[in-house]
Order: C-alpha cells, then sequence, then structure tokens
C-alpha cells in the first residue's frame, strides 16, 4: 500500500492485522496474523499489535500477542533483526528512553494534529491533567513515535483499530493523522476496504456508513484546505 506492490502487500497486511485487533475476534487475529507473517517483516507486524494496546487495552493486545507467538512456535522477540539504534540484540529497546519520550511525544502528536495540536491538548488537560500527560507521553512518545513502523504506516494501522470499533470521533482524527504524515486518499480508500473485508457482514446497524461517513468528511476538508502537495503517496 505503499509506492511499490511488496510495501503495498506489506501495509495491506498490517491494516488488515489491527482490523482484526480491533475486532476482538480471536479467530480473525489468528488468520490474519498468520498472513501477516508472510506478507510483511516480523517486527513490523509486532509493532502493530504492541500499539494496539492503546486501543484495545492490554487484555486485547494480550490475546493478539499470545496468539502471535503461538503462530511463530517460540518466542518472536528472539526472531526479530534489528530496528533502529539500540536494537542490535533484537530485544525491541528504544533508544530514547524515559527521559526522551516527552520530547518525543510532542513532536509525534504535532506531526498527527498538525496546527490543532494545542487545542487537543488544551481539551484533553481540561477532561483530567493526567491524561493529557500519559497521551503525550506514554501514547505518542513511549509508543507511536517509537522505531519499527514509520509513523504514517502506525496511523493507518490506528485508524483501522478504530473503524473497527466504531470510534467516530477518534477515527476522524487518527484518518486526519494517516494524512497528515504520508498517506494519500487512495491509499486510505484502500485500507478502509481491507478493514470492511476483515469485518465481513457482523456490523452492528450503521457501522459502516459512520466509518465510511466519517472519512469523506475528513477527505473532503483535507483536500479543500491542505491539497495534495508535497506528500508521498500509499497505494
Amino acid at each position: 500500500m505503499v509506492s511499490g506492490e511488496g510495501n503495498g502487500r506489506r501495509v495491506v497486511a498490517l491494516v488488515r492485522v489491527s482490523a482484526a485487533v480491533g475486532s476482538r475476534d480471536p479467530r480473525r487475529v489468528r488468520q490474519e496474523l498468520s498472513r501477516a507473517s508472510r506478507q510483511a517483516p516480523l517486527y513490523q507486524v509486532e509493532e502493530a499489535v504492541l500499539q494496539s494496546h492503546l486501543f484495545v487495552g492490554f487484555p486485547g493486545a494480550l490475546e493478539a500477542l499470545a496468539i502471535w507467538r503461538e503462530l511463530l512456535s517460540g518466542d518472536p522477540v528472539e526472531q526479530l533483526p534489528p530496528v533502529g539504534p539500540g536494537r542490535g540484540e533484537g530485544r525491541g529497546e528504544d533508544p530514547v528512553g524515559p527521559e526522551g519520550w516527552v520530547r518525543r511525544g510532542e513532536e509525534t502528536c504535532r506531526q498527527v494534529y498538525g496546527s490543532v495540536t494545542d487545542e487537543l491538548r488544551r481539551n484533553i488537560r481540561a477532561l483530567h491533567p493526567d491524561m493529557e500527560a500519559w497521551m503525550i507521553r506514554d501514547g505518542y512518545g513511549k509508543v507511536l513515535g517509537r522505531p519499527g513502523l514509520e509513523l504514517r504506516d502506525r496511523e493507518l494501522c490506528v485508524a483501522a483499530i478504530l473503524a473497527a470499533l466504531d470510534a467516530p470521533v477518534q477515527l476522524r482524527s487518527h484518518l486526519r493523522g494517516a494524512l497528515r504524515t504520508g498517506a494519500d486518499p487512495e491509499g486510505v480508500d484502500r485500507c478502509l476496504e481491507e478493514v470492511m473485508d476483515v469485518l465481513g457482514g457482523e456490523l452492528a446497524p450503521g457501522h459502516e456508513e459512520r466509518v465510511r461517513s466519517t472519512w469523506a468528511h475528513v477527505r473532503d476538508r483535507f483536500e479543500d484546505h491542505e491539497g495534495t502537495t508535497g506528500r508521498s503517496h500509499v497505494r
């Protein structure tokens, strides 16, 4: 789904895994993890599952990780190749560490939210100041900003989870985030079609319509206000 057939298969596989995790259906999770193990680097599949705990909680993420380990018949962490600085032993160490998570979180959040970042932070802080601090340090600094996946790919995976969860408010934000971090509208179209394929026909009334209308709103506004100049293409 990034330019090039091989990259396209890779991103589709990660998006489908994320949608399956969001569905909380172990059968779907197993099916999509099995497919992804053949179509994407193992460490990227694992990153997609790890970040899902922000949206499905630890129970959902741990369930998916248990299936993943079973599919690989062993400890997948031992099988991971190095990813970025500090990952030479394949254990996934973050080269930034806790002391840098806030700074990296602020940078990553701004990449996703653009000019509305400060407004977002004020709104979350008004709900509870600890939630705003955790969002920056843990959500964007520790998890979404870490090495292993490009931010664009992470945002597409997040959008897939939120589409599966039928969470239109958050979906709208992360669809915009995917566009801001390098996805193109045609690529997002493809991602959402893949999500619907994973979910099948077992959707609550109005679920698919909410996902599609949320995306139509985001796409129209994004193209009107930001255009397509300077964005890399995800197909």
